[in-house]
Formats: C-alpha cells, sequence, structure tokens
C-alpha cells in the first residue's frame, strides 16, 4: 500500500512537472502584428474641384494589403448605415 501510494504522489508530481514546462501556449508577444490592424488616419474628400481634409479609421489586411475605410452615414432610405469600404478599387 505504501508503494501503490509513493507511486501516485510521484506520478502526480512528474504530471504537474510536465504540465508546468509543456502545457501552456507561449503568450503573445505586446506590440506582435496580427493580420488585421486598425490605424487612424487623414484623407482627402473630393467633392467636386475641391478636396475636403477628413478624419477616418482604416483596417489595413497585413497578408494582402488590401486596405478598407469604416464609413457611417444616411443611405437613399434615410438609414443610417456603417460599414467598410474597400480603398482603391
Amino acid at each position: 500500500m505504501l508503494t501503490s501510494t509513493r507511486f501516485v504522489v510521484l506520478a502526480m508530481f512528474l504530471l504537474v512537472v510536465y504540465i508546468a514546462l509543456h502545457g501552456q501556449d507561449q503568450a503573445p508577444v505586446p506590440g506582435s502584428v496580427g493580420r488585421y490592424q486598425l490605424v487612424p488616419g487623414e484623407y482627402v474628400a473630393i467633392n467636386g474641384s475641391t478636396g475636403i481634409a477628413e478624419k477616418g479609421v482604416f483596417r489595413i489586411d497585413t497578408t494582402t494589403g488590401r486596405v478598407w475605410k469604416f464609413q457611417t452615414g444616411l443611405g437613399p432610405d434615410r438609414r443610417v448605415f456603417r460599414e467598410w469600404q474597400i480603398v482603391g478599387e
């Protein structure tokens, strides 16, 4: 009986040590880049022959290089819309 108790204690100890060393994934590194990044920025909205400087939020896909601009406003049916619009296509 004493031998089986020692075996169980030893097995549990080894399991705890193994989990402590290998069981957890590495924590993300602060400042590491994910696939999508949100970036505040400025752009020029062209209205006829004049340009108006606007501020906005852009979403960048760091894998493909595609960029979207967040838009809000009133649609033709007078409903508020909030959407990401692709830039440059």
